[in-house]
């Protein structure tokens, strides 16, 4: 059927679609509860305990129609990775600069360009994706199932993969390295190692290290999904999709939020 203007769940079959499956109706549910959840929590710590670096981003993911889901899909965690640039910044001044001794207000000036940067590469290539391969037949003319779109998207991809890694370097060269600056001794070789005695410190500590390993893991896996090209078996495996993609992004916007730095760091 060349024409799937008229198509129906009975008429078409779920491989005729954009997505080559039909999308399960339980795990998307349980994901916008979850969602849901997240962002009005959020929403509530912003009004209640309002304080400037505390304020988390967290972008949920809900709209109708492919064009919607396709680019929302694709950008939403980059305003989670700002959330936890910015936090890093706040932790070295807190516990210490560690082995590379970078300046505490630098972090967020390198990383949010670059997420700035992985955010329009990931919206353009969305924007274009949606639009060259709005239906089907569409998607069909480019034989490689990566229309420029595409190629577009897994440039802004690559280019996250490779910023939460060096995110997670740094990260770890301030917890686990010397604590330097200009204080006495005695005050560097406490503060590096208060955050392992301090329960809520070390659990903030964490939970934004397990966040930022599961976006890194997403994705590693959108970039892989993609390269395939968006018929192949790969970018149709929705338990894949939704295990590697859905699941680990509610995961870690749920961490965020469960162990918010508003609650666990207070001065």
């Amino acid at each position: 059927m060349s024409n799937t203007d008229d198509c129906s769940n009975e008429s078409c079959g779920a491989e005729l679609s954009l997505y080559g499956y039909r999308p399960n109706l339980g795990a998307n549910v349980f994901l916008t509860v979850i969602y849901s959840l997240v962002i009005g929590t959020a929403g509530i710590i912003i009004l209640r305990r309002r304080r400037e670096w505390l304020s988390y981003n967290v972008c949920i993911v809900l709209g109708s129609g492919f064009i919607v889901q396709y680019a929302l899909l694709t950008i939403a965690p980059v305003f989670m990775t700002a959330a936890i640039y910015i936090s890093i910044g706040q932790l070295a001044q807190k516990i210490g600069r560690g082995y590379l001794n970078i300046r505490p207000g630098l972090y967020p000036r390198i990383f949010i360009p670059c997420d700035v940067v992985i955010l329009a590469l990931q919206a353009t290539g969305g924007a274009l994706t949606t639009a060259q391969t709005s239906t089907p037949e569409e998607a069909a003319k480019y034989k490689d199932g990566k229309p420029p779109g595409v190629i577009i998207t897994i440039t802004g991809l690559v280019l996250q993969v490779v910023s939460l890694t060096v995110f997670l370097v740094l990260f770890s060269a301030i917890l686990f390295g010397p604590n330097k600056g200009r204080r006495s001794a005695d005050e560097k070789t406490n503060a590096s190692v208060a955050w392992r005695k301090s329960i809520p410190l070390s659990m903030f500590i964490y939970s934004l290290a397990i966040a930022c390993i599961l976006v890194l893991i997403r994705s590693a896996y959108r970039v892989a999904e993609l390269s395939n090209g968006l018929g192949s078996g790969l970018a149709r495996n929705e338990p894949l999709f939704i295990g590697l993609d859905g699941f680990l992004i509610a995961l870690a916007t749920a961490l965020l939020i469960g162990f918010h730095p508003v609650y666990l760091l207070k001065d």
